[in-house]
């Protein structure tokens, strides 16, 4: 009889160091991917609605994540969503002056808007600049032409069409034969009738002026500004199942 016992308390304790042994393996895997999703990958929060209707579909404010890896901006596939800076001017404030992405500071320590491509000053990025969330139409050295549903691409002296897998809004963005430089890439929001993009500004995107490419949105959350100026995110809530949208 004792022996039975025995066996049987030997069985149980088996058992439950299985489970331990399975449950710190689990949490080990888990901590391992929080801390390759919070290192490898860049947190973005995406606000307003120029790429309606793939992103803020809820007309809240949506998180996610960008790879900004020089692996992933060096492998950009077209119809990738990116976060990118503009080259040039793309708006005008509200007292009539151009704004851009980019500026320098002059000899009476003054910050002036200047372009991406101004080589006559030591430019930086804007202090009120902020990234734009766009796709990616057409590629560096690509002659191409956009249409209403795709974009058609000169691909060894033939017209080759790319049709738009995803959703726009209605609006026109569509553009006249014209070829990029080894560097630049055509971006459009997704809603074409409220987007500041390559056919707004008229120019494409330079390579440097990517930031990253998106991954996934995991939810949305709520943007506040503080009182020193800076952006405040509060109310994350994930969704139940992610958006990815990486090739």
């Amino acid at each position: 009889m004792r022996c039975m016992v025995t066996e049987k308390k030997k069985k149980i304790s088996s058992i439950l160091w299985a489970i331990s042994y399975f449950l710190v393996g689990c949490l080990i895997i888990f901590s391992s991917c929080i801390v390759f999703h919070n290192n490898y990958y860049t947190f973005i929060w995406v606000d307003g609605y120029s790429m309606l209707p793939t992103l803020n579909v809820s007309g809240q404010t949506e998180f996610g994540i960008v790879d900004t890896n020089k692996s992933m901006i060096n492998n950009i596939k077209r119809f990738d969503i990116v976060t990118t800076y503009y080259p040039s001017f793309y708006k005008v404030s509200s007292s009539g002056s151009p704004i851009s992405d980019y500026s320098y500071t002059d000899e009476n320590g003054k910050e002036v808007y200047t372009s991406y491509n101004d080589n006559t000053h030591d430019v930086h990025i804007a202090p009120n600049a902020d990234y734009k969330i766009k796709r990616v139409i057409a590629l560096p050295g690509e002659t191409f032409k956009v249409t209403y549903s795709g974009v058609m691409v000169l691909e060894n002296g033939n017209w080759a069409s790319y049709v738009f897998d995803f959703e726009h809004k209605d609006g026109n963005k569509t553009s006249k034969e014209r070829t990029l430089g080894e560097d630049e890439y055509w971006v459009l929001g997704d809603n074409w009738s409220n987007s500041i993009d390559s056919f707004e500004i008229d120019s494409p995107i330079h390579k440097e002026n990517v930031q990253g490419v998106l991954i996934a949105i995991e939810g949305t959350c709520k943007i506040t500004t503080a009182t020193n100026g800076k952006k405040q995110i509060s109310n994350k809530k994930y969704y139940s199942s992610f958006k990815y949208f990486k090739r």
